[in-house]
């Protein structure tokens, strides 16, 4: 008899006389943990844990049975968006003079132009810069992808730079724009085989103005439909502050 096999009979006891169910979590021979749980409607009560490390373990690994990607999607479905119009513009290190609009998250800043991913609280909304762009530049010139324009997401299982990646389509699926950045795609197309993502569109444009050639775009990924809009895009020439 192991010495841990007393404490173990004497909690799952307790717990059995209390007429509640025990969840264990069980890791690694040398450092096993218990922990109990009480299970009420959708709620998780801890009875006992062995140190905190190991509750934490436990919590990141599964929700009443649920994973954590699941926990993100039922969250996210409930998530309002709320998107507000903006316009900046900036000279670059080679003196172009670079413009962009769109939206923003309720009063957050616009995209970086160059950062691959803009941090977002809300549980499941991503803002990702379109990556590849150049080897698309036909399409990126197009009306269809203007703020805030529907895009559809697309995986292609049979790329052969990335059997994860997911192309940026326009709504009528006529142009491909680029696709979601490498790092993000994996993730990108479990939500999607899942049915996760409710809202996929260009957020925001960066332009060239001394031709006003699109040079790049953000888009938005959300699992919810749930997205309002305060005021419109785009603004007049004079509305691109400096």
């Amino acid at each position: 008899m192991g010495p841990n096999r007393g404490p173990r009979r004497r909690l799952s006891s307790r717990v059995r006389e209390a007429g509640r169910p025990v969840r264990r979590f069980r890791g690694p021979r040398r450092d096993r943990r218990v922990v109990a749980a009480l299970a009420h409607e959708h709620e998780a009560e801890v009875v006992e844990l062995a140190d905190a490390m190991a509750f934490a373990e436990y919590r990141s690994r599964s929700l009443l049975g649920l994973g954590h990607d699941a926990v993100e999607g039922l969250l996210a479905q409930g998530v309002k968006i709320e998107l507000q119009p903006d316009a900046a513009g900036f000279l670059a290190k080679d003196d172009e003079a670079v413009g962009g609009w769109g939206y923003c998250l309720d009063e957050g800043d616009h995209p970086n132009r160059w950062d691959v991913e803009t941090p977002i609280e809300l549980p499941g909304v991503r803002v990702f810069r379109v990556a590849g762009p150049r080897f698309h530049s036909a399409a990126l010139q197009d009306p269809c992808f203007e703020p805030p324009a529907r895009v559809r997401l697309l995986p292609e299982p049979q790329n052969r730079f990335d059997r994860n990646a997911i192309a940026v389509y326009d709504d009528a699926l006529q142009l491909r724009v680029g696709y979601v950045p490498r790092r993000a795609a994996a993730e990108i197309g479990r939500a999607l085989n899942a049915g996760r993502v409710g809202t996929a569109l260009s957020l925001w444009q960066w332009l060239d103005l001394t031709d006003g050639r699109r040079t790049g775009l953000h888009i938005l990924v959300a699992g919810s439909k749930n997205v309002e809009f305060f005021g419109t895009v785009p603004p007049d020439d004079g509305e691109i502050p400096f």
